[in-house]
């Protein structure tokens, strides 16, 4: 087993989980729209950098375009009044032929150098990973410490309580979306420039495998604070990933691992479930789950 490139792995797609906490937990809004934004961020970056354009700006601008994808999905459920997983899963849909589009093609190798491909040596690389998820999770959580943070947490507890307050709880579920999506489209781009290449199966299943990366982190931090819950998001990651390839290690049919993650959810959903039973949730954000 590779074990630095576990880590690796397990950091970014730490920040598809933050993303995933953001909008599940914290903003109680179940946005399928995730998966397809973290095909977006790596499609961009492909694209951009291929043409050119300087990665690093080439991964806001994937940022950027993940963020979109989360406005559209608000704006249906705020504005059209379609439910939130009806909403998520519509602009999940659009987003297939959205990134289709983008890359002309199911798949788009990257040809030029990457942000990762500026450092000379491999741990050089898990140390850019490491700083750039530590400094994402430091602005969430000085964002959600603010009044508007503080605000967009109570519209996931109670958005009566919101409007009572004669503030506008659309925005902050417009606000949510837009965070979370672009968190999840930084993730895809990082992936892309790490496995080189941007595909459009690589979102594939990866809404059931955060979520189980998420509640994994959960069950070891219990998150009874705001810190620990964005803390949880970096150890639920990294020990799925680590998981992910023990499986690989001992043999297991990659065909089969899509069906194992999903009876792992199950079961960790079922021993949560029974673990909260009689007792008063301290969860950050909403009990979405």
């Amino acid at each position: 087993m590779d074990i630095l490139g576990t880590f690796e792995l397990g950091i970014i797609l730490s920040l598809f989980v933050l993303g995933m906490i953001v909008s599940f937990r914290i903003l109680g809004f179940a946005d399928l729209t995730i998966e397809g934004s973290f095909i977006t961020g790596g499609a961009l970056f492909a694209i951009l950098v291929n043409n050119g354009i300087n990665p690093f700006l080439c991964v806001i601008i994937s940022m950027l375009g993940g963020g979109l994808a989360g406005i559209i999905t608000a704006f249906l459920h705020c504005y059209a009044k379609i439910s939130k997983l009806l909403s998520g899963i519509i602009t999940l849909t659009m987003l297939y032929t959205v990134n289709l589009r983008i890359m002309g093609r199911s798949n788009v190798s990257i040809e030029e150098l990457t942000v990762l491909d500026y450092l000379p040596y491999s741990w050089y690389e898990f140390s850019i990973l490491l700083f750039i998820c530590i400094v994402v999770f430091a602005l969430i959580k000085i964002f959600l410490s603010t009044n508007l943070g503080l605000y967009l947490r109570a519209t996931g507890e109670n958005e009566s309580l919101v409007k009572n307050l004669k503030v506008n709880p659309k925005i902050f579920i417009i606000m949510g979306l837009l965070i979370s999506n672009s968190l999840v489209a930084l993730s895809g781009s990082l992936f892309a420039q790490y496995v080189g290449f941007s595909d459009i199966g690589s979102g594939s299943g990866m809404l059931v495998s955060m979520l189980t990366a998420m509640i994994i982190g959960e069950n070891i931090i219990r998150p009874h604070t705001l810190n620990r819950q964005i803390i949880s998001a970096i150890f639920g990651a990294v020990i799925f990933q680590f998981l992910y390839s023990l499986a690989l290690q001992l043999g297991v049919n990659p065909i089969d691992l899509k069906i194992i993650i999903g009876l792992l959810l199950i079961i960790l959903l079922i021993v949560t479930k029974f673990g909260r039973r009689n007792k008063p949730s301290k969860n950050i954000g909403t009990n979405f789950i």
